[in-house]
């Protein structure tokens, strides 16, 4: 469709749809989510070998205002990622020592002076918003008295992955051959 059509044409090339979820944070208690990189997951979880063609869609489902907990992103974040110097191994092994994910960014990281640079806020359902799944984003808990939530959409070039996947990885749900 018309999305997929968007986000092929912003890595220029063919993309499709690899994984989807809807993000509900319930009224006054939607808890927050730690700036990370979907990036980082994709590679070690999924075992996505080119992330940088990897496309994200947040869509909103309703009205999204700042105290809903937003998209917040650091827009220039994708420019220093480097998957060749994240960490490997399993994705139990994929914790570091304070037990986060290994998506999962400390503020130490986010080296653009301006910081958070841009906040996904919509007065209706329907702004989309496109990002690239190596930028560095995240969102603060739901302190509204409305539910926030909004479709991610994660679009991806067929050849992202290798060849041949094992049934083994729950993320994933079809074995090419």
């Amino acid at each position: 469709g018309r999305i997929n059509s968007f986000a092929s044409g912003l890595v220029n090339s063919e993309l499709t749809l690899y994984q989807s979820h809807l993000n509900i944070k319930h009224a006054r208690f939607g808890g927050q989510y730690a700036f990370h990189r979907d990036a980082l997951y994709f590679h070690h979880r999924d075992k996505m070998v080119d992330v940088n063609s990897a496309v994200g869609v947040a869509i909103t489902m309703g009205p999204v205002e700042p105290l809903m907990g937003p998209l917040l992103t650091v827009l220039s974040s994708q420019k220093s990622f480097d998957v060749q110097t994240s960490p490997t191994g399993s994705l139990n092994d994929l914790r570091h020592d304070n037990n986060n994910d290994v998506g999962v960014v400390s503020p130490n990281e986010i080296n653009d002076p301006i910081g958070v640079d841009h906040v996904f806020t919509a007065d209706r359902g329907g702004a989309t918003s496109f990002f690239d799944t190596r930028c560095i984003h995240g969102s603060a808990g739901n302190m509204s008295r409305h539910c926030r939530s909004v479709l991610l959409l994660f679009f991806a070039r067929q050849d992202a992955f290798p060849s041949q996947l094992t049934l083994d990885n729950p993320y994933l749900h079809e074995v090419r051959s």
